[in-house]
């Protein structure tokens, strides 16, 4: 099981490079131009004040402080493991995220110039997907209550999507830009687990060990 695992994994490894490689030497993928200009053209009060606002959430700021208030919140309960996952996990994915976006090199959609110059593979879906995936994988470990579970999962899951598409919608973006983060926030997060997950179990296991030692 462990080797169809890496034989997946090194299989999306290799689309991301060539995903990364094609960036790199093209301005645009196939299709990039067209769906950008129908998600731009969606002329609702409503969807432009939601895209703004969660394009907003993708910054900086927002990220940061949402970072320190999980990790703090976690904390509080003792899950050290799960509050080091939730810092370190998005850390590596923005970091990743910069370095990539300098090696590729590519120019944002015209006018957007303000904002930075590269744009492959997008920041703000980089760091939604990030957290998003440490909420999703923590929520069944934390939480007691299956309704809570699936509510916090699905809205994980639709705010990353309504991220991609808002960084299409404020011309920041090409829509391969926001595909290439997901790959590479996939490509973080399943490392992530895998440690965690050893980790558990070896913490599981001393557990069981004492236990059967007790008197």
């Amino acid at each position: 099981m462990r080797r169809l695992y890496l034989g997946i994994y090194i299989f999306f490894f290799i689309v991301f490079c060539a995903l990364c490689y094609l960036a790199h030497e093209f301005a645009t993928f196939p299709g990039d131009t067209t769906v950008s200009l129908w998600v731009q053209e969606i002329d609702s009060p409503f969807f432009t004040q939601l895209m703004e606002g969660v394009s907003f959430l993708g910054g900086a700021v927002p990220v940061s402080i949402t970072i320190a208030v999980l990790a703090t919140g976690l904390l509080l309960f003792r899950r050290i493991r799960e509050a080091l996952f939730i810092v370190i996990v998005p850390a590596i994915a923005g970091l990743t995220n910069e370095l990539i976006k300098a090696l590729v090199d590519r120019v944002r959609p015209c006018g957007t110039t303000d904002i930075g110059v590269n744009s492959f593979p997008s920041g703000h879906a980089t760091y939604a997907t990030a957290i998003c995936g440490c909420i999703f994988f923590l929520a069944p470990l934390v939480l007691k209550w299956p309704v809570a579970v699936r509510i916090i999962q699905a809205l994980s899951v639709l705010f990353v999507f309504l991220m991609g598409i808002s960084r299409v919608f404020v011309g920041a973006h090409w829509p391969s830009d926001v595909l290439g983060s997901f790959f590479l926030t996939g490509l973080i997060l399943a490392p992530g687990i895998f440690v965690y997950n050893h980790y558990a179990r070896g913490d599981q296991t001393e557990s069981e060990v004492a236990n059967a030692r007790a008197p």
